[in-house]
């Protein structure tokens, strides 16, 4: 309880700065891994902390007896217009088994509210009967007469498809792991504007650095970047004329997006550690590509 009341505090003392990530580790008889975003909009950070505290608390008191537990959450973080903010919270415990959770939420900064699937897609009546339509078609062994009050809390949107996820429960399939389904945003009418990647990239001439092979080399490389230190870090190769590799993590690139074209610019090399951290060998192959 003591953790999550840090976590509070930190979020109320930090409603007044730029967009950040929050990291928990905690590595003892549990393995806990947190990653989530600070978005600057209070009544949104509150949710996610809320939601945060809870799944950690209680996988705390429900796994305290299994042999090292394993509870990571990681996030996506979209902004899908200058008003409209949607935010993933992806939970994983593995305890003999491995189950999946999902939370999302779709915020409106100027009506100050949070979103549902019918302030979303305009004809809902529609959208049910075809995504009914695809779930049963794509997890055959689901009931469609058991989806008859179906609801779309949890969904994501990227520059291409509506993602729509189900929770194990929530529909009558025998597995742990979340159920979605990609719906084209091209099939949709949608009642907000997505802004689209506008291309503005950012193209900068980099120096090849040579290395003297027969001198005495160390190779400085650091994972699970950027975060807040990152550019302390990059100060100190800086002062000392020396380079790193970071391999960053995807999700927490549009947050510290300055801090990548400081890394490149001075001469350090930047390089892949996943989107969101998953442990790769243990997912399915299809999660695996994606």
């Amino acid at each position: 309880m003591r953790r999550c009341l840090i976590i509070l505090v930190f979020i109320f003392l930090t409603g007044c700065s730029d967009k950040a990530i929050e990291t928990v580790i905690e590595n003892d008889k549990q393995k806990i891994t947190i990653s989530y975003p600070v978005t600057n909009i209070n009544v949104l950070d509150d949710a996610i902390t809320s939601y945060i505290n809870k799944v950690h608390t209680d996988f705390k008191e429900k796994y305290k007896y299994f042999d090292k537990p394993e509870l990571n959450i990681s996030y996506t973080y979209k902004e899908l217009n200058e008003d409209v903010v949607n935010v993933s919270l992806n939970a994983e415990i593995i305890a003999g088994k491995q189950i999946d959770k999902i939370k999302t939420f779709t915020y409106n900064k100027k009506a100050k509210k949070f979103l549902t699937m019918e302030d979303i897609v305009e004809d809902i009546v529609g959208f049910d009967y075809e995504l009914k339509k695809q779930l049963t078609k794509k997890y055959q062994n689901v009931s469609i007469d058991y989806l008859e009050e179906l609801s779309y809390d949890f969904f994501t949107i990227d520059d291409e498809n509506l993602t729509v996820y189900f929770n194990q429960g929530e529909i009558r399939y025998d597995n742990d792991n979340l159920v979605c389904l990609d719906v084209p945003l091209s099939s949709l009418n949608l009642l907000i504007d997505i802004d689209k990647n506008n291309g503005k990239d950012i193209y900068l001439n980099l120096k090849k650095r040579n290395i003297n092979e027969s001198s005495k080399v160390v190779a400085l490389t650091f994972d699970d970047g950027p975060s807040k230190y990152t550019d302390e870090i990059l100060d100190i190769l800086d002062k000392e004329k020396a380079v790193a590799t970071f391999f960053v993590i995807g999700n927490k690139v549009q947050f510290y997006n300055k801090t990548l074209v400081k890394m490149l610019k001075g001469g350090n090399e930047i390089g892949n550690h996943s989107y969101t951290h998953k442990w790769l060998n243990r997912l399915y192959q299809e999660e695996f590509v994606e």
